[in-house]
């Protein structure tokens, strides 16, 4: 570009010395025409540059979660990087998982990069998440949602009664009994979704069970196919690339795009991180807390240059392990994380609520929009693979200065 400027210059100014005006004044026409396209001002004023920015931003929003869990996160989009917050053994890797496969359902190209797990159990998390069939044979309880009113038996809409004149609590008990498939008690969700506004604000998430007989367990007939019925309708979106466990750095990530691109023509439109607190920083002079930001600053322009979204994952304090909800505090090691972020989301859950099969999902952070103290109650079944089965707002006590 600095070349052709000089060219253009001298050109201009040796047509000047000839006396051929006519062609000095064309060569500087062209020159502002190419100096303009390739300037890196911007008038924000411009109808040109205001519908391209409509539309670019229109196809940048490429992904989006299903049901509830979608309306509390919103669109994903290019150039932004997500982050999962949770402590050890809270699921996070089933949730970047689970992103990346919805993504490859939403025909996008994906990768999965695993820093933690090898090749192995990398691809059998993604052949149990497709099938949804368990290491064993079995029965197993699938979580849904019913109502609180319609547990208690204080609901007294005749739709409710049509199908169930049960309740699961009497007058001396306000213990949940353990569900058996004998039981003649029935979930109700009538007014969940109902559009008639005489049944808003009743419905009350709560969970109830079903229960499914296992037959068989996970084998390669299962895997192959389901491998034919996702090609089949989606293509081959998936990439897998495994390292050693703190073995790579971002430039090792970057190099390793690079070459997918060149040897296959496969350029992600979503990068997992599985996950980026234990990336190994370019320089190791770093002391761990300037390490992790570098990281996490490493990871945004990833995004931005490769213009992907980019999901990964974090560790969350010692001291969220034992928190009904964690907060922008319970960001382990360095909390210069959430400022690099588009958007954090929190893996709420107590001891009961996993066995119960339920995740509550909030907002920490998000960069581009205001959040309320809104959660997400998620149902899932982690033996057969499946994180995210339904989803259903709750409505939390807003917090205020000096609450835990």
């Amino acid at each position: 570009e600095h070349l052709a400027r000089r060219v253009d210059e001298e050109g201009v100014e040796a047509f000047a010395l000839d006396g051929k005006m006519g062609e000095a004044n064309k060569l500087l026409r062209n020159f502002k025409t190419v100096a303009t396209d390739v300037s890196p001002w911007i008038n924000p004023f411009d109808d040109r540059f205001i519908y391209n920015l409509f539309d670019t931003r229109e196809q940048n929003q490429i992904m989006r979660m299903p049901g509830r869990l979608g309306d509390l996160m919103g669109p994903l989009e290019r150039g932004w990087l997500v982050g999962w917050l949770g402590p050890m053994k809270r699921g996070k890797t089933f949730w970047l998982f689970e992103c990346g496969i919805r993504a490859a359902m939403q025909r996008l190209n994906v990768v999965i990069i695993s820093l933690e797990m090898n090749a192995i159990t990398n691809a059998m998390r993604i052949y149990r998440r497709l099938t949804a069939m368990p290491d064993h044979p079995g029965e197993f309880l699938y979580p849904v949602f019913d109502c609180v009113n319609n547990q208690d038996g204080s609901c007294d809409l005749p739709e409710r009664r049509k199908f169930n004149d049960l309740t699961l609590f009497t007058d001396d008990t306000e213990v949940k009994p353990t569900f058996s498939p004998e039981m003649e008690y029935r979930p109700c969700t009538f007014c969940r979704k109902n559009p008639d506004q005489r049944f808003k604000g009743k419905f009350l998430a709560d969970t109830w069970y079903k229960q499914t007989v296992e037959e068989k367990s996970l084998d390669i007939n299962a895997v192959r196919k389901e491998k034919k019925r996702f090609l089949t309708q989606y293509g081959k979106r998936i990439r897998l690339r495994p390292y050693p466990a703190y073995s790579a750095s971002i430039d090792d990530l970057e190099s390793d795009l690079d070459t997918l691109e060149f040897t296959e023509g496969f350029i992600p439109d979503v990068v997992i991180i599985d996950y980026a607190d234990i990336l190994i920083p370019a320089d190791k002079r770093l002391i761990e807390r300037s390490a992790l930001d570098s990281i996490w600053k490493g990871l945004k322009g990833m995004a931005e240059k490769r213009n992907c979204l980019v999901i990964t994952a974090s560790q969350g304090t010692r001291k969220s392990i034992e928190r009904k909800d964690m907060s922008q505090m319970d960001t382990a090691e360095d909390i210069r994380k959430l400022a690099h972020v588009d958007a954090m989301y929190a893996l709420n859950q107590t001891p009961a609520e996993k066995r119960q099969m339920i995740m509550r999902i909030s907002t920490l952070a998000h960069r581009h929009k205001s959040f309320l103290d809104n959660q997400v109650m998620v149902l899932n079944q982690l033996e057969l693979g499946l994180p995210y089965i339904d989803s259903e707002f709750i409505y939390t006590k807003p917090k205020f200065k000096g609450e835990e």
